[in-house]
């Protein structure tokens, strides 16, 4: 089970206590990250003293609760959505929306939902300059396992990102894990996984990638 860090209308303060109607009830962690701690590594976003990230839903109910909308998202399946907005370290808001449908798996995160939050979150390409920006990432020509690489179409626009996960200099290219919009992919015993490796070349037939250095988490007391 995900926590989230959720805040009451007086942002940033943190509500002194989780409550079970602001966690995703029965998540089930990806195959291939099964067992790894929910807690969010450095440079993911303003956490809270537990290392989970704070969101602010839209809406709420009339009681409290934050409020979910029935739309038709990415996958083109009809899902129960909470919108909102998470805070990079200089206070950035970033929109994100947060899947309560467990039914329908595609839909909790996209790239880089996965590259900046660990899967907690989709977040849409409109986004990332500001949350680069915002967290201070610092661009690199010498990419290291775990930075992060972006990808860029022909208007200089983000498309994609990604987490390094192993760099060949002899070869010219980087690995790494990346989720690719609502996609699933099989895994070697049939299951279905959200995340992809693959290597990408760096003499440009891959498009305009760039690395960045992931900075420290901002902890909210």
């Amino acid at each position: 089970m995900k926590n989230y860090g959720l805040i009451n209308p007086t942002f940033p303060q943190i509500k002194p206590a989780r409550k079970a109607l602001f966690l995703r009830p029965g998540r089930r962690p990806n195959p291939v990250r099964a067992g790894k701690s929910r807690k969010i590594p450095g440079g993911k976003i303003q956490v809270d003293t537990n290392g989970f990230i704070l969101f602010r839903p839209e809406k709420r109910n009339e009681n409290g609760n934050m409020k979910s909308e029935s739309v038709t998202e990415n996958s083109g399946k009809l899902i129960d959505a909470v919108y909102g907005h998470i805070k990079t370290n200089d206070g950035t808001e970033i929109a994100v929306q947060i899947n309560l449908s467990e039914s329908v798996k595609a839909e909790d995160f996209n790239c880089h939902g996965f590259t900046f939050t660990d899967g907690d979150f989709w977040i849409n390409n409109t986004q990332i300059e500001n949350l680069l920006k915002g967290d201070g990432y610092t661009k690199t020509a010498t990419p290291v396992i775990g930075d992060v690489m972006i990808q860029r179409d022909n208007n200089n626009e983000i498309i994609h990102s990604a987490i390094v996960t192993d760099v060949n200099l002899k070869k010219g290219e980087v690995r790494v894990q990346e989720a690719i919009g609502a996609s699933e992919f099989p895994t070697a015993d049939g299951r279905l996984t959200r995340i992809n490796e693959k290597n990408y070349k760096l003499d440009g037939s891959n498009g305009n990638l760039e690395f960045y250095k992931r900075p420290p988490n901002k902890v909210i007391e």
